[in-house]
């Protein structure tokens, strides 16, 4: 066992010593040289190391300055991935100089010390707990609860099930594997599923984007990517084109007539008519329809002539022509002739007149009436107007005679046919005092019947009336 003493009196190795920096002779050399025996003595009797005192590299009994050997007191974030490249902040003492960090086994991917007290670091790749270690000339960092470090496993896929579907995408996909917890990405070769649901750690339910060709599902965890493997392949298969859509065809028609009008309410029955875009009578389009199902449509009919074909246009073409869907259209009745004109004829006529008695006084005229009978040879209303011509005065020898006109009526009354009917026209209260003293006046009696087929007039006169 040796100690390193002074050999001789140069300050450096006094210096080593803890001794001051100035030649050591005669007693002082001996007094140094005692005191390196009793440290030796000391350290192997397994004596602890007075406080400035360290081993020296040359032997277990070398003696070196203690308390400068690095301490990790803090590792934060205290877990990563297992590929490692987390950014950690190592706390603690003495950093002053290192030379490496390591965790577990492994060297930091790289660091930078900060301040005797700070290191920050990157950490490797790896797996499992690990201790964060710090190396300075000193030494190396004890290992520690507060030193341990996390590696985090990043998913696997171990089974995607279908593995294959449409390129058009939307295929429904279990995804089997392990650590899908936190799961922020799904991705079928660089396209991000359409959707996707972490059902567990072991199981995502996802969906299919549009892709071609065979390519790697992979999840992604703020701990990583699954690696790729034959186990996670997802195959795009190209889908045959859909066979073309079936022409449509027409069996039958009801009614299979209508008026030249339209609008006549047809139910035709046939096949393959769902997605109708026409319906046509003829080169005419139908005035609307609707489609019930496939093997029904309504339809009304246009304006047309003749007979037609009615057929229907779909995305599989428009329906053949045959005597099943002939649609006949009729021309409207003729007219029916207009009736006949009634002619009216009037008979004699008479006139009452009606007399107020009171006491022994003169009768007093107070109304009357004169009244004619009328047969026409059809229904029609009858309408009768007066004219009570009045002479006044004897007749000159020469001029005109003075006369005075009084209006009757009109008086109008429907007459049915063949049947004779009484009219009565109401006279003037002064032409009846003149027809009471006097019975000669002329009166021209206008009549007009009127119905469907038309308007006829006649007219009579009256020269005399006899009370």
């Amino acid at each position: 066992m040796g100690f390193e003493v002074p050999q001789n009196n140069t300050p450096k190795r006094a210096q080593r010593l803890g001794v001051p920096a100035r030649p050591l002779r005669g007693a002082r050399l001996i007094r140094c040289a005692a005191l390196a025996l009793l440290l030796a003595v000391l350290v192997g009797a397994g004596t602890a190391l007075p406080a400035g005192a360290r081993p020296l590299g040359g032997g277990p009994a070398a003696i070196r300055t203690a308390g400068l050997v690095p301490t990790v007191e803090k590792v934060a974030p205290n877990k990563g991935p297992e590929a490692g490249g987390t950014g950690v902040t190592i706390t603690g003492t003495n950093f002053t100089g290192a030379t490496a960090v390591t965790f577990g086994s492994t060297p930091a991917k790289s660091f930078k010390v900060e301040s005797p007290t700070t290191i920050a670091a990157q950490s490797p790749a790896g797996t499992g707990k690990v201790d964060v270690t710090v190396t300075t000339p000193e030494g190396t960092s004890a290992k520690s609860s507060a030193d341990e470090f996390t590696y985090l496993p990043v998913p696997t896929v171990e089974k995607v099930a279908p593995n294959k579907g449409p390129e058009a995408g939307g295929t429904g996909v279990t995804i089997t594997g392990t650590n899908f917890t936190g799961a922020t990405a799904v991705t079928f070769g660089s396209t991000p599923a359409k959707s996707f649901k972490v059902e567990s750690p072991t199981t995502i339910a996802a969906q299919s984007p549009a892709g071609t060709g065979k390519v790697d599902v992979t999840v992604t965890t703020p701990e990583g990517t699954s690696a790729k493997s034959s186990a996670d392949e997802f195959t795009y298969v190209e889908l045959a084109p859909p066979p073309p859509p079936l022409p449509p065809a027409v069996t039958s028609i009801a009614p299979s007539g209508g008026p030249e009008s339209g609008g006549t309410a047809v139910t035709i029955t046939g096949a393959n008519l769902e997605g109708a875009t026409a319906v046509r009578f003829g080169a005419s389009p139908a005035a609307s329809f609707k489609v019930n199902s496939s093997s029904s449509i309504t339809a009304t009919s246009p304006a047309g002539k003749g007979k037609v074909d009615v057929t229907v246009t779909t995305a599989g073409g428009t329906s053949a022509t045959s005597a099943a869907d002939s649609f006949a259209y009729a021309a409207p009745p003729p007219p029916p002739p207009p009736p006949p004109t009634a002619m009216c004829t009037m008979k004699p006529i008479f006139l009452t007149i009606e007399r107020k008695h009171k006491g022994k006084a003169r009768p007093k005229i107070t109304a009357g009436q004169l009244r004619v009978t009328v047969t026409c040879s059809h229904a029609a209303t009858a309408s009768l107007t007066g004219r009570l011509v009045r002479l006044i005065g004897k007749k000159p020898k020469h001029g005109k005679q003075r006369t005075k006109v009084y209006r009757l009526g009109p008086t109008t009354t429907t007459v049915a046919q063949g049947v004779a009917s009484m009219v009565s026209l109401k006279l003037p209260l002064n032409a009846l005092v003149t027809l009471a003293a006097k019975a000669k006046e002329s009166v021209r009696i206008t009549l007009s019947a009127t119905n469907a087929g038309g308007v006829t007039r006649n007219s009579v006169n009256i020269k005399q009336l006899k009370l």
